[in-house]
């Protein structure tokens, strides 16, 4: 390579200028897009990425016009899929665990929380979360509050969206003395009626 060069720059050091120019500006290139994604999912010169030809649009057109087809295929791998059923039930156990409980912070006036007024309304107000919680809090009457978190991490994890709206029932049963209910809705279920902007009021719930 050194006496291809050296000959040209003797017969055209115009032509030999122009070949260091042009493998400079080579060797830049490459240490740009050589780096990070580029070398593996962003390549462009792995043979088997050679064809992927993608194209990206706004979220509405990318995610909310292919939402259905997604929600639908991601479910089909749950429920057929043992490597992704594995792993949304790894994630119930990591991120859920036994659920969300209460315990109350101890930041109350000394005197008052030494005096025993203040460690009996803790330990009142703990007992009372949890006599909530593990009753039948969702609106179906079916899942404690503990349930109701895993089937919520389950419902995003599939659809992209899941939430709980706070309602109250008529009145108090005889083993949940609170009327707050949650009720689970799924992300097939929010929609803006005809496409509007702002809110609407769902006539699902």
């Amino acid at each position: 390579m050194k006496f291809i060069d050296k000959t040209i720059e003797w017969i055209s050091p115009t032509m030999a200028l122009k070949r260091e120019v042009n493998r400079a500006k080579l060797s830049a290139f490459r240490k740009v897009t050589n780096s990070g994604y580029s070398n593996s999912g962003a390549s462009r010169r792995k043979n088997s990425m050679k064809g992927w030809n993608s194209d990206s649009k706004s979220p509405q057109e990318d995610i909310g016009q292919n939402l259905a087809v997604l929600r639908e295929r991601s479910r089909d791998l749950y429920m057929g899929g043992g490597l992704a059923t594995g792993a949304i039930k790894k994630n119930q156990s990591n991120v859920v665990g036994s659920g969300t409980h209460t315990q109350m912070p101890t930041q109350l006036p000394f005197t008052w929380y030494y005096g025993g007024a203040g460690k009996e309304w803790e330990d009142r107000t703990e007992f009372e979360f949890n006599l909530w919680a593990s009753s039948k809090i969702d609106n179906t009457g079916l899942n404690d509050f503990y349930d109701a978190q895993r089937i919520m991490l389950t419902g995003w994890l599939l659809n992209g969206d899941s939430l709980a709206v706070m309602k109250y029932a008529d009145a108090a049963e005889r083993l949940n003395p609170y009327r707050m209910r949650l009720h689970l809705i799924e992300g097939d279920r929010l929609n803006n009626p005809n496409h509007t902007q702002g809110y609407s009021p769902n006539p699902y719930y």
